[in-house]
């Protein structure tokens, strides 16, 4: 959308709502100013994609406050753009992996935001949908994270692809670019394939467990299901190195939920 557009000479930054602080994300949204002059102290996101795009991932999880901003800037636009023909704003993408009529009726989305952003909709089926595809976006996460990561990794074998192929992706395409960028990390000196032992241990795999690991006496189902999120949740942590904002990228969650599942098991 950007690069075949008339913006594609300007920035295109991408933004994703679930991975900043909430605390933070409004000033990296529209920047900080001086309250007595006015006068920008930080510049914003908004700012520097000016004439260019600004991709909104995960814009459902942006704090209500935050909404409510956004909405304000793009109502002060429309009135800019009706008073100058020549005025240039940033283009606005959003995407989200939740359902947003639902996330309106439980209160969690400003609905006039909503009908501000919902101009083109554009539906895409999760990633465990349309498996077919899997091989084709895991050619070109590997172009990508060869040239962030200076690699030339340049092949996935049959056995491995296949694999990715059994798996289910709940975090869909940023769960998979995820994977892959492990698996490059496993990979073998010298080696430009990945094979289906470094998908394994890129992927969380869980042994088949007895009935009596599975239900332990006296224990209820909540209870079990509680462990079990704990447990997933300190491997997460461990894996990343303490590392909040990948741990939820990687489970596929927003930076506020897994603060509350962290503070639910005392893990912080």
């Amino acid at each position: 959308m950007h690069s075949e557009s008339s913006r594609k000479s300007y920035k295109f930054i991408r933004v994703n709502c679930s991975a900043i602080d909430p605390s933070v994300i409004e000033r990296e949204l529209f920047g900080e100013y001086d309250q007595d002059s006015s006068k920008p102290v930080k510049s914003g996101l908004f700012d520097e994609a000016f004439s260019g795009s600004i991709f909104l991932d995960e814009v459902t999880d942006l704090p209500l406050g935050v909404q409510l901003r956004l909405l304000d800037h793009l109502k002060e636009r429309t009135i800019q753009m009706n008073e100058q023909r020549e005025f240039n704003p940033v283009r606005i993408i959003a995407a989200t992996s939740k359902n947003l009529e639902k996330a309106i009726h439980e209160g969690s989305f400003n609905i006039d935001l909503y009908y501000a952003l919902n101009r083109i909709t554009i539906q895409i089926p999760s990633l465990r949908n349309r498996k077919a595809d899997i091989p084709e976006i895991a050619v070109q996460l590997l172009k990508k994270l060869n040239q962030e990561f200076g690699m030339n990794v340049g092949e996935i074998s049959d056995e491995a692809m296949n694999r990715l192929q059994r798996y289910e992706w709940p975090g869909n395409v940023r769960e998979l670019e995820n994977v892959l960028s492990r698996a490059m990390i496993y990979i073998g000196p010298g080696s430009s394939i990945i094979q289906v032992e470094d998908i394994r241990r890129s992927l969380f795999t869980n042994e088949v467990k007895t009935t009596e690991e599975i239900l332990p006496e006296k224990s209820t189902l909540a209870s079990v299901m509680d462990d079990y999120e704990r447990s997933v949740l300190e491997k997460a942590l461990d894996e990343h190195n303490g590392n909040k904002s990948l741990t939820a990228n990687r489970l596929g969650i927003s930076l506020r939920s897994l603060y509350y599942k962290l503070e639910k098991f005392k893990l912080i």
